[in-house]
């Protein structure tokens, strides 16, 4: 069906030019926070963080799916806007071409959401918004392919074009002083950080006189300390001769979801108490077990599984006057004292240097600037 050629195609082309502006400030939004190693507004979940550290975020693991979005959406606004100098085979073109990258770009899009919601247990409304824009965007353009050629140039495009190019712009901006370091680490008090704040030997991997410490404030239900786990472990056991990690507790048992964090930091605890620390830490933040640690029967069952002796383990992790509880509450006085409010809070320290926070999405950030990029390339 033809759409009446006074409106349709003038019309159409104007809605997705505003779209294209949508898409230019989501996508700006998130390639802002992708260069900068920071985190867009996304609510209690963190998921937005979560979903940024994890490899998928990534073509190939190089090229950030944000920038090509931004790509994606500029050239997309870039047709829009000259479509209506164009006439004839020109115009067909354009069309035809807008349209079938839109479907790509909801082909992509839906399969990038489906890998946050189901293959890293994550959503990012960001992203979200972006596939139904993207989805809008090829809807508008199926309309545009049935509907007649205008027959003369809208002097009004050029103003429309032009205003919501700057509108987006503009609105980037104004989101971007909401962005922050991500877990909170922004409001770290930096002069309260030292080495005193790592933990006995039992619970750090590495020399404690290693040139630069890292210490993780970490919660056993943080999606965002899950995904960067193995990443962290593989960085500190490649530079195990010139760095240390400590892993202290932050359970954020306020959150929904998080309402046996304080347990499986107990039985962490308890690990620690059998010198298997690190191996229950690597248990309890692996995918199979995601869900087990949300139950008691689980954290037995995790435990159990990374060679722990559970006996009593039930009855202590009840217990408040239990050593274990009272190093768990110790580890969030600390943390909460250093100004952590959220996880994972990473406190990178190089002596006679300033320490730095960082969370998940700046850790080797962190780590690639001085002086920390020229030690480990001792």
């Amino acid at each position: 069906m033809l759409v009446n050629k006074a409106l349709s195609s003038t019309a159409v082309n104007w809605a997705i030019l505003v779209l294209c502006a949508v898409g230019i400030f989501i996508a700006g939004v998130l390639s802002y926070s992708t260069f900068g190693n920071l985190v867009p507004p996304c609510g209690n979940s963190h998921g937005c963080e979560t979903i940024a550290i994890h490899p998928s975020s990534k073509l190939f693991g190089k090229l950030a799916w944000s920038y090509i979005g931004l790509g994606g959406y500029l050239g997309l606004f870039l047709l829009a806007a000259t479509r209506p100098f164009m006439k004839g085979d020109a115009y067909k073109k354009s069309v035809t071409i807008s349209f079938w990258a839109t479907v790509f770009g909801v082909g992509t899009s839906l399969y990038l959401v489906y890998t946050a919601l189901f293959a890293i247990g994550a959503s990012c409304i960001w992203c979200m918004a972006s596939a139904g824009t993207m989805i809008l965007l090829c809807l508008a353009h199926g309309m545009l392919l049935n509907a007649e050629e205008p027959d003369k140039t809208s002097k009004a495009s050029i103003g429309l074009a032009g205003i919501a190019l700057i509108g987006s712009l503009a609105a980037v901006l104004i989101v971007a002083p909401d962005l922050q370091s991500g877990g909170g680490a922004d409001k770290v008090k930096l002069e309260r950080v030292s080495r005193s704040l790592l933990p006995g030997p039992d619970r750090l991997l590495g020399s404690r006189d290693a040139k630069i410490a890292i210490l993780e404030f970490g919660d056993f239900n943080c999606p965002s300390c899950r995904a960067g786990h193995d990443k962290v472990k593989s960085f500190v056991k490649e530079h195990q001769d010139k760095v240390v990690y400590g892993f202290r507790h932050f359970p954020l048992y306020q959150i929904p979801g998080h309402e046996t964090s304080p347990k499986v930091a107990m039985m962490a605890q308890i690990a620690a108490e059998q010198d298997l620390y690190f191996e229950f830490i690597d248990a309890a933040y692996a995918g199979i077990n995601e869900n087990k640690v949300k139950t008691e029967d689980g954290i037995i069952e995790v435990a159990a599984g990374a060679g722990l002796n559970v006996e009593n383990a039930i009855e202590r992790l009840s217990d408040k006057n239990d050593p274990i509880f009272l190093t768990m509450e110790a580890d969030y006085k600390m943390g909460f004292d250093v100004g952590v409010t959220g996880t994972p809070t990473f406190l990178i320290m190089a002596e006679g240097h300033e320490p730095r926070a960082a969370a998940a999405a700046g850790l080797f950030r962190v780590l690639e600037q001085e002086p920390f990029r020229s030690i480990l390339a001792e």
